[in-house]
């Protein structure tokens, strides 16, 4: 914890810490949250209807996109834990702009913040083969959210503010990994606009594990530079 002259705690960097566990926090949660949820729903009513669920093969498996569970039982807290991260996003100031960065911590921060309500207030299309208005949006919102992310860890997370330490940097390679690996999902992602990817990988888990990859890469990322991990902090 750094202190000021008269060894007294800066509550500013107390609170960006905290905000930046939360955000890490949450974004590792949430696809952990939303499925849970679903698969206690489908027990319930497993055992109180009799339907025969658990039987079926597709019981356990994940809803083919993170975005789905907003048409589930689970929609509430989908667009609420998204607008968490929006809100601690906007909240977020970090450091003043340096002349050779594209933007600031706290701009970067309004724009992810800004994306981040367009996914949840902006649902995907129920029907992947009907487009709409709010699909698109949702769509160009969730892209542009997880590219503003790999932007905070390739470039803002790895500045050098203070002296550099040899934690700092391990942890700027962590940082570059997690921004890197959110590029390679979103690129893996982005396949599926080819029908014949499409096609094939439909039937599977595939569009839900790299956007699971994506958010745990973003949480990872957040989660070190709150200094949640003490082998990792200075």
């Amino acid at each position: 914890m750094r202190t000021d002259a008269h060894n007294r705690p800066i509550p500013e960097l107390i609170s960006y810490k905290l905000l930046r566990k939360m955000v890490g926090c949450i974004g590792f949660l949430l696809p952990i949250v939303l499925y849970v949820g679903v698969i206690v729903e489908k027990l319930w009513l497993n055992r109180t209807e009799h339907l025969g669920l658990i039987e079926n093969l597709n019981f356990f498996k994940p809803e083919s996109s993170i975005s789905f569970y907003y048409y589930s039982i689970m929609g509430n807290v989908f667009v609420g834990m998204v607008t968490a991260i929006a809100i601690f996003l906007f909240a977020y100031k970090g450091h003043e702009k340096d002349p050779t960065d594209l933007m600031s911590d706290n701009v970067a921060g309004n724009f992810a913040c800004v994306f981040a309500l367009g996914v949840a207030f902006f649902p995907c299309n129920f029907c992947p083969a009907i487009e709409t208005i709010s699909g698109t949006i949702h769509i160009v919102c969730a892209f542009l959210f997880f590219s503003t992310l790999a932007y905070f860890s390739l470039v803002i997370f790895t500045k050098f503010k203070n002296a550099v330490t040899p934690k700092k940097l391990i942890r700027n390679k962590i940082y570059k990994r997690c921004g890197y690996t959110i590029i390679a999902a979103l690129g893996f992602l982005a396949l599926e606009m080819i029908p014949a990817v499409r096609d094939l990988t439909s039937p599977t888990i595939y569009f839900w594990a790299w956007e699971v990859v994506a958010l745990w890469a973003f949480a990872f990322a957040w989660l070190v530079k709150g200094d949640y991990f003490k082998r990792y902090a200075d």
